[in-house]
């Protein structure tokens, strides 16, 4: 049983917060929100393990999972308000406009090894 748990809070590269405990046998456990959404990404981190390879937990581990229910209850308000979902998607426009610089750009490129 988890009677004392400690996460630790990290911001990821999309600046969302998580919250994150090793537990088990080289298992990691990621508490994180996305919109309205809580999230639990459950990861194996033994050396030469493929990212999105199946997990298996022994039944200590889930017991460890299920143990910490009420305290990732208690981490949901913890959570900043985060940005509207409208602020963080880029506009199409924006998105067409990049993609045909980027093409203007490769075919100058492409002009000047001719």
């Amino acid at each position: 049983m988890a009677s004392n748990v400690v996460f630790q809070q990290t911001v990821n590269k999309s600046g969302e917060t998580e919250f994150r405990v090793k537990f088990g046998r080289n298992k990691s456990l990621v508490f994180r929100k996305h919109e309205q959404f809580y999230y639990l990404d459950l990861y194996d981190n033994k050396f030469g393990k493929a990212r999105f390879n199946g997990i298996c937990l022994g039944l200590d581990e889930l017991d460890f999972i299920l143990s910490i229910r009420r305290d990732l209850d208690s981490l949901s308000s913890v959570f900043p308000a985060g940005k509207a979902a409208e602020d963080i998607l880029i506009p199409v426009e924006e998105k067409m406009q990049v993609l045909m610089d980027y093409i203007v750009l490769l075919e100058s490129v492409e002009g000047v090894d001719n």
